[in-house]
């Protein structure tokens, strides 16, 4: 101390500048927290406490060092001013860090204080004192400070007052969050609601001490509330830091969710489904972009329960709605499949599954699910069903025709020759039997053909007893002798140990495709090729005919180009049909191997054979 005075410094100057220094330079800080964070008001409420307390230092080091009454009064005067900031501050600090207060007790604490700080500027001496006599020096902690000697007024005691509602108030939030409140929230009321309870209660009995001149010291209450300062805003501190962290954990997560949502996005792409959500009780729906594309919804058009079924096809709604209504009712999951109007009149097969969300009390609140376009799927479906019942008619056809062919010509025949056998052996010895008998056996070798060719037809035993390529080029042949049309067959590389699928496959669709050309393309020459490789087996069928629209192929009634295309998929193979009108026509298989290695070596030249 005696160092400081011979350096011209005065201990309790130097106390009071630190003090107040300190105080604004923590109310500087919480200032800036609550400017980038305005939903933290408890950082804003302590900056005003810790100004109201740097202000309230000086001017008690103002009357410390008053050297009239007159000094005195103006500096006490003005002492009551960051003393309501204070009281104000307080208040509202706890209400916004504990959030647990009765804001009555706390409005009454200012508002008391804000009237005697009223009486405070209308009175001549102000609110604390009636008069000051005089201002006597005492020593201090090495120093001499001043001290008054007069009348304490009425009005001190009011103001003191609103210190016992302040009291009550700090007392109740923290009792209150300490009962209802967290580890963390205990806590608070630890470092923050005791130290702030014991100076609202020990720094108004310290200056009703000083008044009643039951000790005679300056007002120095800052010193200890310098301390309950620090531990409040390391404790606000502490609080923005765990904010601070929690932000980055929070922006981790909701990176991580962005990372599964664009996850789960891709996989339902990948799969075309649509997720939606129902709102019960808005009837609004929250639709994916994929769903939006199902529905034909605009990207940002707001979608309510209405819009969404008026896309529904007519006949479907009720259908709908009563399998949503069983959902609900049952609180079980949903699932029905229904089709979709677009505008530009295309019609949609949704598939749609969902599930009902209940709230507390166990009403429906939402509905959740996804939607899949099974428009393929069902025009494959009705595609097979017409296919099976075209194939049952062509079948039954078949059969017909078989029927016919043995009952009106193989039957007839046969009994003919059966007659003629009966006469013969009637037959007079000088009559010739022999010429007679020669043309009966002419007959039946016409019947043993005609026979040979309807097992043909139904299954060449050619097939399999020499293999895919004699039997196709033996079909050729005679394609060539029957009708009018020349066809040429070359083939190079083809395995003799086809499976047996494979080859009977193949030799259908050339049956197939020259049936087609002697029927309708009007052709006079038409080519086989069939040839091989290490993957795969080709065969292409081209004729110079009069050629077709292949984009009439799904809509037409013949079955030839349908069962083509369905034996070779049953092989998982593909074919394509390349034709159009004036130009002829081409039909391309191609076919993986089955059962068969093919080997690089030994490879020859095409073998062409025209027929």
């Amino acid at each position: 101390m005696a160092g400081l005075n011979l350096l011209g410094i005065r201990p309790l100057d130097l106390l009071s500048i630190a003090a107040a220094t300190a105080c604004l330079t923590l109310a500087g800080l919480h200032f800036v927290i609550w400017s980038r964070n305005r939903s933290a008001p408890a950082n804003l409420w302590f900056a005003v406490l810790a100004t109201g307390m740097a202000v309230f230092t000086w001017f008690a080091l103002a009357m410390m060092r008053a050297d009239t009454p007159v000094e005195f009064i103006a500096a006490i005067r003005w002492l009551n001013v960051p003393i309501f900031a204070m009281v104000v501050a307080i208040v509202c600090f706890v209400e916004a860090y504990f959030d647990t207060t009765r804001p009555w007790l706390g409005h009454l604490a200012w508002g008391i204080r804000l009237v005697t700080l009223v009486v405070n500027f209308a009175r001549p001496v102000g609110m604390d004192y009636d008069r000051v006599d005089a201002i006597v020096p005492i020593p201090f902690l090495g120093d001499t400070v001043s001290v008054p000697v007069g009348a304490t007024s009425i009005w001190h005691w009011i103001g003191q007052v609103s210190f016992v509602f302040l009291l009550c108030h700090v007392l109740d939030a923290s009792r209150t969050l300490w009962n209802v409140g967290t580890a963390e929230d205990r806590r608070r009321v630890r470092v923050v609601g005791l130290p702030l309870s014991a100076f609202v209660f020990g720094g108004p009995v310290y200056a009703a001490l000083v008044f009643r001149k039951v000790i005679q010291l300056p007002h120095i209450e800052f010193v200890p509330f310098l301390g309950i300062l620090c531990a409040m805003s390391y404790e606000l501190c502490r609080d923005v830091l765990r904010s601070a962290q929690l932000a980055r954990e929070l922006q981790a997560s909701e990176g991580a969710l962005r990372d599964s949502e664009q996850r789960m996005t891709m996989a339902a792409d990948a799969a075309r489904l649509g997720m939606w959500m129902w709102d019960i009780a808005t009837g609004e729906i929250w639709l994916t972009e994929k769903c939006r594309e199902l529905f034909a919804f605009a990207p940002r058009a707001v979608v309510d329960y209405e819009a969404f079924v008026g896309r529904l096809h007519p006949d479907d709604r009720e259908t709908r709605e009563g399998a949503i209504r069983d959902a609900i009712a049952a609180g079980t999951q949903y699932k029905t499949d229904y089709r979709v109007l677009l505008p530009d009149g295309r019609q949609r097969w949704i598939s749609s599954h969902g599930r009902v969300d209940v709230d507390a009390d166990g009403r429906p609140e939402r509905m959740l699910g996804v939607c899949i376009d099974i428009t393929e799927r069902r025009n494959a479906e009705l595609a097979a069903r017409e296919l099976g019942g075209r194939l049952i008619n062509a079948q039954e056809d078949e059969r017909r025709r078989i029927a016919r062919d043995l009952h009106d010509d193989l039957n007839q025949r046969l009994a003919l020759l059966s007659v003629e056998l009966e006469v013969l052996g009637h037959a007079r010895p000088d009559s010739n039997p022999g010429a007679h008998a020669k043309e009966l056996a002419s007959q039946v070798r016409e019947l043993s053909s005609d026979v040979h060719r309807l097992s043909y037809r139904l299954h060449p035993a050619k097939l399999d007893q020499l293999g895919l390529v004699t039997a196709a080029r033996s079909w050729c042949r005679d394609v060539t002798q029957q009708s009018a049309v020349r066809v040429e067959f070359v083939s190079q590389d083809v395995q003799d140990d086809l499976s047996a699928d494979v080859a009977l496959c193949l030799f259908r669709i050339v049956q197939e495709a020259l049936r087609n050309v002697v029927r309708h393309s009007g052709a006079t020459a038409a080519r086989v090729e069939l040839f091989g490789n290490t993957k795969e087996i080709h065969l292409d069928v081209t004729d110079t005919g009069r050629g077709f629209d292949p984009a009439l192929i799904a809509t037409g009634r013949g079955l030839g180009l349908l069962s083509m295309q369905e034996r070779v998929r049953l092989v998982n193979g593909t074919i394509e049909v390349h034709s159009a009108p004036g130009v002829g026509t081409k039909v391309i298989a191609v076919i993986p191997w089955a059962g068969a290695n093919t080997g690089t070596a030994g490879l020859q030249a095409p073998a062409a054979t025209s027929l």
